[in-house]
């Protein structure tokens, strides 16, 4: 009886999809690269394992891994037969489910050389394929310098809130990043100073991270690294710290809790139960 196999390691490699993932080594280290991968690698250069038309028809989504893989080499050199045989087959990203081509996007927005990418993907109609706009890839440059965020680097490419639902619907973000797609898109046209950046994260409860995610956005460097670094305790005093000062429950009490929370930030959160309740 046979009791081992042996994988042919020249037919593993070859369906591969790119020449430097078909490199492989043994428990000896000694290193087998059938495909020239390696000088590949240190030429910058994604390149499908033989017929680029093949190794793409096999499988549409390979035209992101391509260009995701691009950002991982160090100075990516674009070879244009393969771009050619991209653009060729791009209409089979239609084909692709939206969970699969966000997995490739996202790990493309996080990366690096993101603006050169998405160049080449627009010159490749892959952008228009996937529902991205091309009119805003100069501006990822600057967000780029302040965070590697894809929700934020998405955020800065769309154009409004109708273009992001409209990735939503394909892509199915999951909860937490449709939600922080979504407050980006509605708030990135409305420039916050501290005050109201701080009104936003005490009162309407939003997170922190995500109001210096659109301070970014803004181009409000400054002010983010200030909220981003704020120490925000919680605000001291109570509606029942109120009705122990002889304030009756109701709208006036609400409007007194405003007034004393907008004195605690102006105070830069330092002011304690006591200073606040002392012109009660």
């Amino acid at each position: 009886m046979k009791l081992l196999s042996f994988v042919n390691w020249i037919t593993d490699s070859s369906r591969r999809d790119l020449t430097f993932n078909a490199i492989s080594m043994d428990l000896s280290g000694e290193v087998y690269d059938y495909f020239n991968g390696i000088d590949d690698l240190k030429n910058g250069r994604a390149k499908f394992v033989g017929s680029a038309d093949k190794r793409i028809t096999e499988d549409y989504l390979r035209i992101l891994r391509y260009f995701r893989f691009q950002g991982r080499v160090a100075n990516p050199s674009w070879d244009m037969d393969t771009l050619k045989s991209i653009k060729n087959n791009i209409n089979g990203l239609e084909k692709i489910s939206g969970e699969r081509i966000w997995m490739e996007l996202s790990k493309i927005l996080s990366g690096n050389h993101v603006k050169e990418i998405l160049s080449y993907m627009d010159k490749t109609n892959s952008l228009k394929l996937i529902n991205i706009p091309s009119n805003n890839i100069d501006k990822v440059e600057r967000v780029k310098k302040y965070t590697n965020d894809e929700i934020v680097i998405l955020a800065e490419l769309l154009n409004n809130k109708s273009e992001a639902e409209t990735l939503n619907n394909r892509y199915k973000l999951s909860a937490n990043e449709r939600d922080r797609l979504f407050f980006l898109m509605e708030n990135k046209n409305n420039k916050l100073d501290k005050n109201s950046a701080l009104e936003l994260i005490i009162n309407k409860k939003v997170n922190q991270k995500l109001i210096t995610d659109l301070l970014i956005l803004q181009d409000n460097i400054e002010l983010a690294n200030t909220i981003k670094n704020k120490k925000i305790s919680a605000f001291p005093v109570s509606g029942q710290d109120l009705a122990q000062a002889g304030i009756n429950p109701g709208p006036e009490m609400g409007k007194l809790l405003q007034k004393l929370k907008s004195q605690w930030i102006n105070s830069d959160f330092v002011a304690s139960k006591e200073e606040l309740l002392s012109g009660v």
